[in-house]
């Protein structure tokens, strides 16, 4: 938007007419001044020192010139600018030219002459929309190469991190089962120290006596208990039933 609010006008093409009569450019130039900005040449050095100096959409020039043939011209206007359309302005004498020209894919059309209005009005648009149609897919495919060079940027980005996390990672997990194996290479002797084999019932558990008012009890130790207030008697064990009965016996006497 401008300075006073309003839209900025779209750049119009520039259409680029090369021909030794001056006649022709000047009718060319006030036919499509309304819809394009018209350049004129008449000498075809002239015409392509005009295409360097700035982009054009379509160029239209004659065969014949007293310097050089309009094929011959289209054929280095190629070379430096091939997205700009050409148009051959030709009469029909010059079917050889124009068959070896469109051959050559140096035109994209041509206009007979005499030519009309309103078919050089026509073969203008249509090779402005072919310009335009160029350019986008250039353009898109520039797009497209910054996108890809961007995204192998960022990719070879994402391989240096990855393989900087993984070094960074690759330490503290070996530390990690370095320990681990310390551990348990430090504790199974342990284990098998501790580990010891377990004893009957009979053995493990060593017989009591408990004193009785009445009777003696007898253990395997070597003191036998007998009634209250009576020392005990040592036999060394109960040695069966012959010795219990004779300390029964005493305490009856007594």
């Amino acid at each position: 938007m401008t300075d006073d609010g309003r839209e900025p006008e779209a750049r119009r093409h520039r259409i680029l007419v090369v021909d030794d009569e001056r006649q022709t450019v000047s009718a060319v130039k006030h036919l499509l001044r309304r819809q394009y900005e018209v350049l004129g040449a008449t000498r075809a050095k002239e015409g392509l020192v005009l295409l360097d100096d700035g982009p054009v959409a379509v160029v239209l020039c004659d065969q014949r010139m007293p310097e050089i043939t309009g094929d011959a011209f289209f054929a280095e206007a190629r070379r430096r600018h091939p997205n700009t359309i050409r148009i051959l302005i030709t009469a029909y004498a010059d079917i050889r030219a124009l068959v070896r020209t469109i051959n050559d894919g140096h035109i994209f059309g041509y206009v007979a002459k005499p030519w009309s209005p309103e078919e050089l009005e026509h073969m203008v648009a249509r090779a402005v929309e072919h310009h335009e149609a160029l350019e986008s897919n250039r353009l898109l495919l520039l797009h497209t190469e910054e996108l890809n060079r961007k995204l192998s940027k960022a990719n070879d980005e994402l391989r240096a991190f990855t393989h900087v996390v993984a070094h960074d990672l690759k330490e503290p997990l070996r530390t990690i089962a370095a320990y681990t194996q310390f551990l348990r290479s430090d504790l199974t002797p342990r284990r098998a120290r501790t580990a010891r084999p377990t004893s009957s019932a009979s053995s493990a558990a060593p017989s009591t006596c408990t004193p009785s008012s009445t009777t003696s009890c007898t253990s395997p130790s070597s003191t036998t208990w007998t009634a209250r207030g009576s020392p005990p008697i040592s036999t060394g064990s109960c040695g069966g039933r012959s010795k219990c009965s004779r300390a029964r016996s005493t305490t009856r006497a007594r």
